[in-house]
């Protein structure tokens, strides 16, 4: 009878902690900004710490902490943790750190500034080892959820999926693939619990799009999110070597049409069996997905640059994709953890001696480096010229920076042992950084570059006929999207790429291939698609060169129309508000560009309509 009386005493007091618990949910709008937390930290502390020691900021449930971590200790903690901003108390607090104001240095920031910032501005906590189940565990049965938690919440769960496979760097955020490369290394319970966590994940996202179709994230829209995360499932478990899982990731109705147009227009842009080097989430994920789903162009090796950072995607790409490589997998993974340092100590180097001692180096301890003796690597190969004779021929490889990452040393092994029969593209998403050491190698074929010698591009008037051909009748163009930020952007370097070779065509002076160039333009990007700007400016030059004077002035009186309607519904001649100064930029280059055209090509109503809105425009112009 006593445990009778006891049970609903207990029952009472579960549902008061419940409850309890719900009300006690961290209000993240009463914390202070990340930015603001940095500044107080430096206003009224010695930041000048020694090298070995990082400085981060963590935003937990009960306030905001400044974490140090030794960075020669390889504890997955902070070596010291303080309370300076208390929820609580709603209030910063004095911690036990220097305050010497002798060293302040008002521009210090903590380390990735930019990567923690964005964190914490999509995570209600973040910057610390258990950020994720903390904002799972708090937000995920509150209901009414808005857009933004929602996807705060898919967003932690897709981070404890990597977890679920990989240990964590010191600081909690950086994930580090293992150094092996057997199936059997990674428990299949923690394959499943990755797989069940990315499922989650893909869930809220989903939640997110119900509550708000236009929610945008900093890779597109909400369902250009999700389906990324589909494909970041199916190939982090490809590459483990789990393929039976990886493809119940794989199913109809990922990414908008206009996506998958341009990724397989970017296949197609690649020669046969070639190596095509990604530059970031969309390109790798949107182009995986056809070759998965459709088998669209399954010759040409995808290869994100990221993940060239990665000993065990290298592996992947060395023993399922076939490519031929001189370091090791297990010299890949050391390199991760190493630098090959370039001096200027000769003019140049070889690349086969370069990549034979990286290949047999052996560090001795943890900061040794490799150095090689010149930023400039030259690589010889043996071509047939046009009259079937073998000649010797060289491409030069130029480093601005001192060193190579892993995924630089990936792609000048590639090209040592691959290049005279796989070709190496690049997409057009790869930074300028990956780019600029090949830039005066590189020819465009339309949507990536390929590498290749001097003779080769020679034949300018093959490449120009080729992309004639893909630009004409090859690609494939559907323009139906949800995505409307991606779609301008697919849509921008569609008309870059139009302009660049009408003007490699007038070069070569191939003025009818110029024309049609043009004139496909003009049908494919009407206004009703995107709104004409600056490409347009650009392509009245070519349409002055190619004497299509008519066109000219079609173009010139639209975006002219166009000026007018900014004028009068942006521009407050009273300086109430100020104008968006990039905008303000655009019409004042268009019209600039518009009235500097000779008479002989310009009516003079357009005339006269450019020197009118210019002189508006002016007076806003910083």
């Amino acid at each position: 009878m006593q445990s009778m009386r006891i049970l609903p005493t207990l029952l009472f007091v579960l549902i008061v902690l419940k409850l309890t618990a719900q009300q006690t949910v961290p209000d993240i709008r009463l914390f202070p900004s990340y930015e603001e937390m940095v500044n107080h930290f430096k206003k009224n502390y010695n930041t000048s710490f020694d090298h070995s020691i990082q400085v981060q900021f963590a935003r937990k449930p009960d306030g905001w902490y400044v974490e140090l971590y030794n960075l020669v200790v390889t504890a997955n903690k902070p070596q010291s943790s303080y309370l300076l901003w208390s929820y609580a108390r709603k209030q910063f607090q004095q911690v036990p750190l220097m305050t010497n104001r002798k060293d302040y240095n008002p521009y210090w920031k903590p380390n990735e500034f930019e990567f923690y910032q964005e964190g914490f501005n999509i995570h209600p906590f973040f910057g610390y080892r258990g950020w994720s189940a903390d904002v799972c565990r708090i937000y995920e049965r509150l209901p009414g959820l808005n857009d933004s938690l929602l996807y705060a919440i898919g967003r932690a769960y897709s981070h404890r999926a990597s977890i679920a496979l990989w240990e964590h760097s010191t600081n909690g955020i950086h994930s580090r693939y293992d150094s092996t490369f057997n199936k059997s290394d990674i428990s299949y319970d923690s394959v499943l619990i990755f797989r069940d966590r990315v499922n989650e994940a893909i869930r809220y996202f989903k939640k997110t799009q119900d509550v708000n179709p236009k929610f945008i994230t900093k890779v597109g829209s909400i369902h250009t999110k999700c389906s990324n995360e589909y494909i970041y499932a199916y190939l982090t478990l490809l590459v483990l070597g789990f393929e039976t899982e990886a493809q119940s990731f794989i199913s109809e109705g990922l990414y908008d049409d206009m996506i998958l147009s341009t990724a397989e227009n970017t296949l197609n842009s690649c020669p046969p069996n070639s190596l095509l080097i990604t530059g970031g989430d969309l390109d790798t994920y949107s182009m995986t997905y056809l070759q998965a789903l459709r088998n669209t162009r399954t010759d040409v090796v995808l290869a994100n640059i990221s993940l060239l950072n990665v000993g065990r995607y290298i592996h992947h790409l060395r023993y399922h994709k076939g490519v031929s490589l001189q370091i090791s997998d297990q010299q890949y993974s050391i390199l991760q953890q190493h630098a090959v340092i370039l001096n200027d100590s000769l003019p140049f180097v070889s690349a086969e001696d370069v990549l034979a001692e990286i290949a047999t180096h052996t560090f001795s301890y943890e900061w040794d480096y490799l150095e090689a003796e010149s930023r400039n690597i030259m690589f010889a190969f043996m071509e047939t010229d046009p009259n079937h004779m073998n000649r010797l021929n060289t491409l030069m490889v130029e480093h601005t920076p001192n060193y190579l990452y892993t995924c630089d040393l990936f792609i000048l092994d590639y090209i040592q042992n691959n290049f005279t029969n796989q070709p190496l593209c690049f997409s057009l998403a790869c930074q300028e950084s990956v780019t600029e050491p090949y830039k005066k190698d590189l020819v465009s074929l339309g949507l990536v570059y390929q590498l290749k010698t001097s003779s080769q591009r020679e034949q300018a008037d093959v490449i120009l006929k080729n992309n004639k051909i893909r630009l004409l009748e090859k690609y494939i163009w559907n323009f139906k999207a949800k995505d409307l930020f991606l779609r301008d952007m697919l849509l921008g370097s569609y008309k870059y790429l139009f302009i660049q070779e009408a003007k490699s065509a007038l070069t070569i002076k191939d003025t009818n291939t110029a024309i049609l160039l043009i004139d496909k333009y003009i049908e494919l990007f009407p206004d009703s698609i995107m709104t004409y700007g600056h490409y347009e400016a650009t392509l009245m030059d070519l349409l002055i060169r190619t004497h299509q004077t008519n066109q000219l002035n079609d173009i010139a009186s639209h975006l002219l129309d166009l000026v007018n309607v900014f004028i009068t519904t942006k521009l407050n001649p009273n300086w109430q508000s100020v104008p968006d100064e990039h905008e303000v930029a655009l019409w004042m280059y268009v019209t600039n560009t518009i009235k500097e055209i000779s008479p002989e090509y310009l009516e003079t109503g357009n005339r006269l309509r450019a020197n009118e809105y210019y002189e508006k425009i002016l007076p806003f112009y910083r």
